[in-house]
């Protein structure tokens, strides 16, 4: 609502809660989920996606993540997260992703991703 401030007489209250109550009759409830908007799993163009996303070379599985790893253990301890995997199961390099989870790409990602996607569904856990 724009107001012309020079010049101008102050709006009344009355004009003001009119206007306040035309935009609030504007106002409605989202038309449709997310899932609406979403390719279902098994159309062509999402398993092309998939095959492309798990088949690219993301990182060396050597790659060190000292500088992350304490980064992490700051995190963990700062937040008061628990050293927990609990969406990866992660111990030793080995994942246990859930049946749900996209397992092609995860397995292919380095350590310190497996480790941040716990962290991140700890802090949502919180």
């Amino acid at each position: 609502f724009a107001v012309k401030k020079s010049g101008a007489k102050p709006i009344s209250k009355r004009v003001l809660k009119q206007w306040s109550d035309t935009v609030k009759k504007l106002e409605r409830p989202a038309g449709g989920s997310l899932d609406a908007f979403m390719l279902p799993n098994d159309d062509p163009r999402v398993t092309k996606g998939r095959d492309r996303l798990s088949a690219t070379d993301s990182a060396d599985q050597s790659t060190p993540w000292t500088k992350c790893q304490s980064r992490h253990h700051f995190a963990r301890a700062n937040e008061e997260l628990g050293e927990k995997h609990p969406l990866t199961g992660s111990h030793e390099g080995n994942t246990r992703m859930p049946p749900f989870a996209w397992n092609e790409w995860t397995s292919r990602q380095v350590l310190r991703i497996h480790d941040l996607l716990d962290i991140d569904t700890l802090r949502c856990a919180k």
